[in-house]
């Protein structure tokens, strides 16, 4: 509870210190991104130089909520239109087609999230291989 408490702490002052700018490389990830998975790891490594039993495997369960938070900061981030509603709302179908309007800094920010996303979704997939490779046997087999 402890370590989730601090990696939830930790989310919310790096989004809020965010610039919404390119974190630079070949990626355009916003830096809070690398951020985040720099402190997971650190967690990570910590907890297991002392388990790698339900302790570790339970922490795992609070990576998955921080990075559900985390997520939900950079979709709270997207372009609402005026009457407040999300860019779900805002979208215009035509057949299978839609489409939104929004203006250059609007479309940056949208771009950054959208590489940030994939950015997360790879560096998941990596992380809970890490994870089971670490834990005891009874527990590597329910990471997912």
């Amino acid at each position: 509870e402890l370590e989730e408490k601090s990696l939830m702490e930790t989310i919310d002052n790096l989004v809020n210190a965010e610039t919404w700018e390119a974190e630079g490389g070949e990626n355009n990830v916003i830096s809070s991104s690398v951020q985040v998975f720099l402190h997971i790891k650190k967690s990570l490594k910590r907890c297991s130089l002392l388990t790698k039993g339900e302790t570790l495997f339970n922490l795992s369960s609070s990576f998955k909520r921080v990075l559900q938070a985390y997520s939900e900061r950079l979709i709270s981030r997207l372009p609402r239109n005026t009457s407040n509603k999300s860019m779900n709302s805002m979208a215009t179908t035509v057949s299978s087609d839609w489409h939104v309007k929004f203006d250059d800094k609007e479309e940056k920010v949208v771009c950054l999230i959208i590489n940030t996303a994939e950015y997360c979704y790879e560096t998941v997939d990596s992380l809970g291989q890490s994870i089971a490779k670490i834990l005891d046997k009874p527990f590597s087999n329910q990471i997912d």
